[in-house]
């Protein structure tokens, strides 16, 4: 099953230039821990150019001793995300994911726009209901 089909495609975003107030308050609002840092093109392109956490948040604010009006989400966010591309299979992402040792990762179409968020826990939710269904088909299967 490819990432396009099973991706959150509700996906929080900000612009580097923002406060980290703002993004705060994006979290918050949407009840999410990250936000994709995106860079439009004028058009309706957002290209991802960083993930902002909420811990993210609280390690700027130990850092640089300032508060959250103060700061910007560029000041923070992990810069150059690992992306996942909407046709990569499951398998391939967990992989990436695992490589890179984050939970989550933007999904991009061909041209590099924003089109959605997968975290491991959505991947793990996803195969524990396959796992389910090949369980179901097995308990069906034994002869009685």
């Amino acid at each position: 099953m490819s990432l396009g089909a099973v991706c959150n495609r509700e996906v929080t975003i900000a612009r580097a230039t923002e406060s980290l107030h703002t993004a705060a308050e994006l979290m918050r609002a949407g009840r999410v821990g990250s936000i994709v840092v995106c860079e439009e093109d004028g058009g309706s392109k957002r290209r991802p150019i960083g993930v902002l956490t909420d811990r993210d948040v609280v390690m700027a604010l130990l850092q640089h001793s300032k508060g959250l009006g103060e700061l910007l989400i560029g000041q923070a966010m992990t810069r150059n995300p690992l992306l996942l591309h909407d046709e990569d299979e499951v398998e391939e992402a967990i992989e990436r994911l695992r490589e890179r040792a984050v939970r989550r990762a933007p999904v991009v179409d061909a041209h590099g726009s924003l089109i959605g968020i997968v975290s491991s826990d959505d991947l793990l939710e996803l195969i524990a209901e396959e796992l389910d269904a090949i369980a179901r088909l097995i308990r069906r299967q034994r002869p009685a």
